[in-house]
């Protein structure tokens, strides 16, 4: 037996062995055993059971005491009921973690740990499962206004101001939100409903809440059928690039094309990058792909007249996660193209990841003379620092500024900031391409604020890698004069 017991005031351990003391006609007469002082064991035991259930950085309960506790809820017992399950993540963590050292990070880990249970129901287990992801398990079935404010209460305490080591950290948190029973009868699903939730909370913008909805599981249904099939899409050879032509806007002159990539599939036809470069990303698979893009595109290209440029897109994922000086050497050496005709669009994001790392591959770039174009500009930071740091030869203006121009009833604002835009570019001496150009009013404007180039459908919509050529050869620089 195992006893507590007080000695001058002190809480001890006892361990009580014995075994029962019978007389010669077998009554019994007693016990006889030992008893021995097990505090210090019995200390290191509850210790372990409570850090068994903690996480240790933060307080608060673990995967482990979460899971129980959740399972509960779906036992076959009086325990058993609805409950409303939130799941955390906290937006751009891994940029304080890699900016500012896991010391600082574990100190934010910490203080929102806090945070949010200053202002949560006692009856609320709040959890951390790990990383910058947390938990909040509350009894009973919230209606819907009851999640959004404790969601909204939660974003207040959040964005309380913090700071560390002299800067100054924005909390913010995106939020899912799913209910048992209504949305999940076992534990498992309830997480699995709350990560798709939170998930959409994500993709909306982060700092927000989504409840699920059926709607997101037929997504994820898709999106897993999408990822399946470009596991092997690309060792079928399903891919095809597709290429639309850039012109100068005054002289009409080609100057090249942009690569773009299509996926020929067997049962849907032709799929468009909206449909699976977000999910190539995600999975990683955006790495071979795009190496295959380039060294497809500049096999293409060479063999076009010799001015033409080609340009091809890399996106943050492949930037941050692959070897691109290993992979453009490559896709130059195998195809023959010349360094000078190649030029790569990258996006602001994919600057601001890793700024320094991003700055030494573009300067080992343009020491091979390849070309660095910035994709969808005036949609992202727009930060002139980095504009004046960064070796860039052209900023592309997105087509959401080009979309609504118009000669004559414009938007004042697009055309202001297109024309910003266009006399930046002339100031730090780059070029400017317009993205989206889809009529000879928009040509003309662009023309006219002296933008230097154009793609969009009113030249040509991407087309194969055949009819590229017989556009090259059919090609006139009269044609849209």
């Amino acid at each position: 037996m195992l006893v507590p017991a007080r000695v001058a005031g002190q809480l001890q351990w006892w361990s009580l062995t014995a075994k029962p003391l019978h007389d010669g006609a077998g009554q019994w007469q007693g016990w006889r055993g030992v008893g021995s002082d097990i505090t210090a064991a019995r200390q290191r035991e509850l210790e372990m059971a409570r850090l068994a259930h903690i996480d240790t950085l933060t307080g608060l309960a673990n995967r482990y005491q979460f899971g129980k506790r959740l399972a509960g809820y779906f036992a076959p017992a009086a325990s058993a009921g609805p409950c409303t399950l939130l799941l955390l993540d906290l937006d751009n963590f891994k940029t304080v973690n890699d900016s500012l050292g896991q010391a600082v990070g574990d100190q934010l880990l910490q203080e929102v740990a806090q945070r949010l249970q200053s202002v949560l129901d006692p009856l609320a287990l709040l959890a951390r499962l790990g990383g910058d992801e947390f938990a909040l398990l509350l009894p009973g079935m919230l209606e819907r206004p009851e999640a959004e404010r404790l969601g909204a209460q939660m974003q207040d305490v959040l964005a309380q101001p913090w700071t560390a080591n002299g800067h100054r950290i924005a909390v913010h948190a995106s939020i899912g939100v799913g209910f048992a029973p209504v949305d999940a009868d076992t534990a498992e699903q309830l997480l699995k409903v709350s990560d798709m939730a939170l998930y959409a909370a994500k993709a909306a913008g982060r700092h927000t809440l989504r409840f699920f909805d059926p709607a997101l599981a037929l997504r994820a249904q898709q999106h897993l059928a999408v990822l399946s099939d470009l596991d092997q899409a690309l060792q079928r050879g399903e891919f095809v690039l597709h290429y639309q032509p850039q012109v100068d806007l005054a002289s009409g002159a080609l100057l090249g094309f942009e690569a773009l990539v299509r996926w020929q599939h067997p049962l849907r036809g032709l799929v468009s990058p909206l449909e699976f470069i977000t999910v190539a990303e995600e999975s990683g698979l955006i790495v071979p792909l795009g190496a295959w893009v380039l060294r497809q595109a500049c096999v293409d290209a060479v063999g076009w007249p010799a001015h033409l440029r080609v340009a091809v897109n890399l996106s943050a994922v492949q930037f941050g996660n692959a070897d691109v000086l290993a992979v453009v050497d490559n896709a130059l050496q195998h195809s023959g193209l010349p360094s000078a005709r190649l030029e790569l669009e990258i996006t602001e994001s994919t600057l601001m990841h890793d700024s320094q790392a991003a700055l030494a591959v573009l300067h080992a770039l343009r020491a091979k003379g390849v070309r660095v174009a910035l994709d969808d500009f005036g949609t992202g930071y727009s930060s002139l620092a980095y504009l004046r740091s960064f070796p860039l030869d052209k900023l592309k203006i997105d087509r959401s500024f080009v979309s609504i121009l118009d000669a004559a009833d414009g938007d004042s604002s697009a055309a202001a900031i297109v024309q910003t835009i266009v006399q930046l570019a002339q100031a730090l001496h780059l070029e400017t391409t317009a993205e989206g150009v889809e009529t000879a009013a928009q040509f003309e404007q662009l023309r006219r604020m002296g933008c230097a180039q154009a793609q969009g459908y009113w030249i040509a919509k991407p087309m194969d890698a055949a009819h590229a050529r017989a556009f090259i050869m059919g090609w006139s620089d009269a044609a849209l004069a």
